[in-house]
């Protein structure tokens, strides 16, 4: 039955989420180029299971790995959007957290050691913070973690963070949760927890009584030596300065440090940082001090170390746009960034090290004149998932992969390794003006070996599909047609399963099938 229903092409139903519009004429093509699928040097990717049976979909999402078990939710039908588990061959609902059809919708996913974190509403005590925790023998016990604010209304834990902090002196650091939530009294402030009730507390009311100071982009600096504290910075409004750059080094003996970096705006309305990316020991920010417009800060955790790097788009107007998808990547000791000095368009800059220079430039004007390409990453929870680098062999330079415009070939996949004679497109993957890439957006991972990346693109016959590609561009080649023909599969939600062997999990459609879980060597 399942080879039958798979060999099928007729159309499926498929997730509101991922519905798509049926192509404009401008994209049907007389003569569409037929491509051949490569030899494949990996197995074709293959269903894990129709999670929901038939034409509904599970749609799989919040992936996340964790000692060998890779967590996911998903909705069969039965229980509404729930918490699932797979080691790669079955999936297995971990609880209903919610029992009946409402779901509990985890959100949220976040590893800490071998412990899952997320964010759940059972029903009674509205959205709270939950846990999974996997055993060495591979089970795994789910429970609530702390019902902050008692009640059907919930904390609503957000932005959660794995943080490397010490809990004793005499002690190594471990990992600690920290992220946003409100107890219903003192607003909504920055929270910590090592997975129980005893251990999860307020860090600091930052702004004092019921207001909130609401902190956003929690971003971690992680030291080369594990016994170092990590620190986390991140944006919050103490009702005095507005929003600002925060730091903060807690731990669970009353000590917290934490307290704002610099007022970069004096007065009310504060600077609203934005875009915090960690690189070595440095944050680098988008921020307005009120006169130079939306322009890029760096931070080193300290006042006089807290400076604009360069006012790129001189004067009151901006060269940094607050997306979660506008390009912001650490690439050795450098920033890469998307940026509109007024005259290029947004284009691909960069940074330096410290110790070379301390301003910005250019790499490449990919769309020529004041028309902008747009260099976008994926939008992902996680900062290191946001942007697809490999390393190559030993060696040779990194690769940076991101999504681009050059106002002749549409959005489609481009490559740099920092300089602008190494800045090209990869491939026109959707020949002509239309882009290969939806909204110039790379939806994709890097592979175990951190050679290739898979992605998602559409060729304009096959449409979104599963696609490979590595530092020889001559490699970059679609992998997989996984619905048959013109309809989409328009993989995503990519995560890797480092186990034996390691297999990359993601979402897709099928015809007659929805879009479910499928897997696919690394």
């Amino acid at each position: 039955m399942f080879a039958f229903l798979t060999s099928l092409f007729g159309s499926r139903s498929q997730h509101p989420s991922t519905r798509r519009k049926p192509a404009p004429a401008a994209r049907r093509r007389v003569q569409p180029r037929l491509e051949a699928l490569e030899p494949r040097e990996v197995p074709a990717a293959t269903l894990v299971q129709d999670i929901n049976p038939g034409d509904n979909s599970s749609a799989p999402m919040e992936m996340v790995a964790v000692n060998g078990v890779l967590f996911f939710t998903a909705d069969n039908g039965q229980t509404g959007r729930e918490l699932w588990r797979t080691v790669g061959n079955r999936v297995q609902l971990v609880r209903d957290i919610n029992p009946g059809p409402a779901g509990s919708d985890p959100v949220e996913l976040t590893k800490v050691g071998n412990t899952l974190y997320f964010s759940a509403d059972d029903g009674s005590r509205g959205r709270e913070l939950w846990k999974a925790v996997v055993r060495p023998n591979g089970a795994v016990v789910t429970d609530l973690v702390e019902d902050i604010n008692p009640g059907p209304n919930g904390s609503d834990p957000t932005e959660l963070i794995s943080v490397r902090t010490r809990v004793q002196p005499t002690q190594p650091p471990r990992n600690v949760l920290f992220f946003a939530a409100t107890d219903g009294f003192r607003g909504r402030e920055l929270w910590k927890s090592r997975g129980n009730a005893q251990t999860t507390s307020i860090v600091e009311d930052i702004n004092p009584g019921p207001a909130d100071s609401s902190p956003t982009y929690l971003t971690v600096i992680i030291p080369r030596n594990p016994l170092v504290k990590q620190i986390l910075y991140f944006r919050a409004d103490d009702g005095r300065l507005g929003a600002e750059l925060w730091r903060s080094q807690g731990n669970f003996r009353g000590l917290d440090n934490t307290n704002v970096v610099r007022d970069i705006r004096l007065g009310p309305l504060g600077s609203n940082p934005f875009n915090i990316t960690a690189v070595g020991r440095a944050v680098y920010f988008g921020a307005d001090d009120g006169f130079q417009g939306a322009e890029l800060w760096r931070s080193n955790g300290m006042r006089n170390g807290t400076n604009l790097v360069e006012d790129i788009n001189p004067g009151p107007a901006d060269s940094l746009l607050e997306s979660p998808t506008t390009l912001m990547a650490a690439f050795g000791k450098s920033l890469f960034f998307a940026a509109d000095d007024g005259r290029v368009g947004r284009e691909l800059w960069r940074t330096f090290p410290i110790q070379i220079k301390r301003d910005a430039s250019l790499v490449f004007d990919i769309n020529p004149g004041l028309p902008s390409s747009n260099p976008s990453a994926q939008e992902h929870p996680l900062p290191e998932r946001r942007n697809l680098i490999l390393t190559g062999p030993r060696g040779a330079p990194r690769t940076l992969f991101f999504g681009a415009d050059d106002g002749v070939r549409g959005g489609e996949l481009w490559r740099t390794n920092g300089s602008a004679v190494g800045t090209i497109l990869v491939r026109d993957i959707y020949a002509g003006p239309q882009s290969g890439l939806v909204d110039n957006i790379l939806i994709g991972i890097v592979g175990k070996q951190k050679k290739r990346i898979f992605f998602t693109a559409d060729d304009g016959f096959f449409g979104r599909e599963l696609w490979r590609s590595q530092p020889d561009i001559t490699k970059t080649r679609l992998l997989q047609d996984i619905n048959p023909g013109a309809p989409a599969s328009d993989p995503g939600q990519f995560e890797l399963l480092k186990a034996s062997p390691t297999r990359i999990f993601f979402a897709a459609d099928r015809a007659l099938l929805g879009r479910e879980l499928w897997r696919l060597l690394a």
